[in-house]
């Protein structure tokens, strides 16, 4: 008599790590291709975050005798902010919502994948689009005779910091998101808040408003932009000041660095207790 061998269940908190690698690379993949399908928006997300930025450039440089940092760094913060809350925030919230709402992201659960590998692999399409760019933007103004960046430190701080809180943002957005058409009323704040910490609107803000303009993790990644472009914080930079001398320059970027990682922490947090994996239904 033969006797019966029970089905062995792989959990997935102990599934080997090159296993799991593997599943956030699948997810990843399948992610980017999903993205890839919709034409309009990969044209979107290209021609928004380039397009306005290459204006920008093209205005400074026929209005300047020379291509100057002021032009560099105020063209690549314009740029992070559209790539950040048009391409990263607004794709990953609707598709966190979407997912949710069609029962993927709970089924996605019950496999080998980790809740952070899930959720990361939703990131990807919008994150390689913002990195890719952002780097093409650089090489291309530097090709144009821009001056080198003083510190490109700084601008990586930035992008990556940037891309980190911004994910977390649409994370905790989708919490309150009940599906994807009402994704275009709930990203309204994220949206607003990233294009006001823009060195150019703060100055119009008052004075008590200016302030969490510059403390936020989008001003704060503006910031690090201009110190990394042309060594000094961007009201100085507008003003013609020039650049801090090192040691000034590694300490402004230490501290923005620091809250820049207190943010990630908190919104983490907030992430894990706001973003929701059942429907609203």
């Amino acid at each position: 008599m033969s006797t019966a061998t029970a089905p062995q269940i792989t959990d997935r908190r102990n599934a080997p790590k090159g296993r799991k690698k593997g599943k956030l690379g699948a997810l990843a993949r399948a992610e980017w291709l999903q993205f890839r399908r919709n034409k309009v928006i990969m044209f979107l997300a290209i021609l928004l975050p380039l397009g306005v930025p290459a204006l920008v450039l093209s205005s400074l440089l026929f209005n300047d005798a020379e291509p100057s940092v002021t032009g560099g760094a105020t063209t690549t913060e314009l740029y992070l902010m559209m790539g950040l809350v048009l391409v990263l925030f607004y794709s990953a919230l609707s598709m966190v919502t979407t997912r949710r709402d069609e029962g993927v992201l709970k089924r996605l659960r019950t496999g080998e994948a980790k809740d952070w590998q899930i959720l990361a692999a939703i990131g990807v399409p919008g994150t390689l689009i913002v990195v890719a760019l952002f780097f093409v933007l650089v090489v291309a103004m530097v090709i144009m005779g821009v001056p080198m960046p003083e510190n490109p430190v700084a601008m990586l701080i930035a992008l990556v910091g940037g891309v980190m809180c911004t994910m977390f943002f649409a994370l905790i957005t989708s919490g309150f998101t009940k599906n994807a058409e009402a994704a275009q009323l709930t990203s309204m704040p994220v949206l607003l808040l990233g294009m006001l910490s823009a060195s150019s609107f703060r100055e119009l803000l008052p004075e008590a408003v200016r302030v969490f303009a510059e403390k936020n993790p989008f001003g704060v990644a503006y910031d690090l932009i201009y110190l990394g472009w042309a060594g000094n914080f961007p009201a100085k930079v507008m003003a013609e000041a020039g650049s801090l001398d090192t040691g000034e320059l590694w300490t402004a970027i230490a501290k923005l660095t620091a809250i820049l990682v207190i943010w990630i922490l908190v919104l983490a947090w907030c992430a894990s207790e706001y973003m929701r994996w059942d429907t609203h239904r």
